[in-house]
């Protein structure tokens, strides 16, 4: 299915790979996030999901990239990491994208719990949200189900 073959490397021991297909119609979208630079922020997490920037100095959306990849990594403590890539050139020298970190949250909560651009068009997002207190990658897909 498009956008959920995993790129992780199949031989770590610490990476659980995506499923070879993920939910044709399920989303999974967070959002919106005002950063200190006045920027919000919104992610969605499945086939053609993006992710974006809404610049209110210029007062239009930016396409940080389309969801890529989700894998659970026990590296990071069993969180998920997710990728988006394949975003606008506008204002950068490459292609604008984007890994997150999702981590489980309870019930009530869904939320970016952070922001940065650690280099230039290149974005790291904190989320929290109760799908990722799933154990893999497939029961993170069934919870999006519902």
């Amino acid at each position: 299915a498009k956008g959920a073959k995993s790129k992780a490397p199949t031989s770590s021991p610490t990476t659980t790979n995506a499923p070879s297909s993920s939910p044709t119609e399920s989303l999974l979208c967070v959002g919106f996030y005002e950063a200190s630079d006045r920027n919000e922020y919104k992610a969605c997490i499945g086939p053609n999901g993006k992710a974006t920037q809404f610049s209110s100095g210029q007062n239009r959306d930016f396409n940080i990239g389309t969801f890529s990849d989700i894998f659970l990594d026990n590296s990071r403590g069993g969180s998920f990491t997710i990728k988006w890539t394949g975003g606008a050139r506008n204002f950068c020298s490459k292609n604008r994208s984007a890994e997150a970190t999702g981590i489980c949250a309870p019930s009530n909560v869904s939320r970016f719990k952070s922001v940065t651009e650690p280099s230039g068009c290149t974005y790291y997002f904190e989320i929290e949200e109760p799908y990722f207190c799933a154990s893999s990658v497939d029961e993170f897909w069934e919870k999006v189900r519902g």
